[in-house]
């Protein structure tokens, strides 16, 4: 069967709207960009579930530190030790201050009463019920500002002056080094 000239472009034509009825570009097309919308919510997703996943276990790190400082408020609260251990009674103050003179100038106690003098321990009662506070006074005479001052490191070195401090601390310059007065002070839980 021989095809008329003029009839040839229009099968053509004909075959090709036929073969592009046979794939639907638009299928492809919808297809295609509910995929791409399909992956964007889902990356979406994951990012949202990465960030919660974050926050929760920082929460859950907080909590856990929070609860931990509960326990340890709550153990602290009962093993609290009273105010007569925290502030004991100061009683050896003077014995203190008597054997750091004796070792900070390497002399007895007849040795150093050439150049101090102890005054013995003077407790007051304060306006709180219950506590006081003690206080020793030395004074020093014609004496090295470091041997002074070395006296009150040993002074306030020692373990039963721990809560004790310098209250009254005055110079005088002299001729043959310097007078101290010094007064130690340390605040105690009387039974009064």
């Amino acid at each position: 069967m021989a095809i008329a000239p003029g009839v040839e472009p229009h099968m053509v034509a004909l075959a090709n709207q036929a073969d592009a009825a046979n794939r639907p570009r638009w299928i492809i097309a919808f297809a295609l960009i509910c995929a791409i919308g399909c992956a964007a919510v889902c990356a979406a997703g994951t990012m949202r579930l990465m960030g919660a996943r974050s926050r929760y276990a920082s929460t859950e790190a907080q909590l856990i530190q929070a609860d931990a400082l509960a326990n340890q408020i709550i153990a602290t609260r009962a093993d609290k030790p009273s105010l007569s251990e925290l502030y004991p009674p100061a009683g050896l103050m003077y014995n203190q201050v008597q054997a750091a003179l004796e070792s900070t100038w390497q002399v007895d106690r007849t040795g150093f009463a050439t150049f101090a003098t102890i005054q013995p321990l003077k407790e007051e009662s304060l306006s709180i019920p219950g506590l006081g506070k003690a206080n020793v006074t030395c004074t020093i005479r014609n004496q090295p500002l470091e041997k002074i001052m070395a006296f009150i490191e040993t002074t306030l070195g020692k373990s039963s002056m721990r809560h004790a401090f310098v209250s009254t601390f005055e110079l005088e310059p002299t001729s043959g080094g310097w007078n101290a007065e010094i007064e130690f002070r340390r605040y105690q839980v009387t039974n009064r």
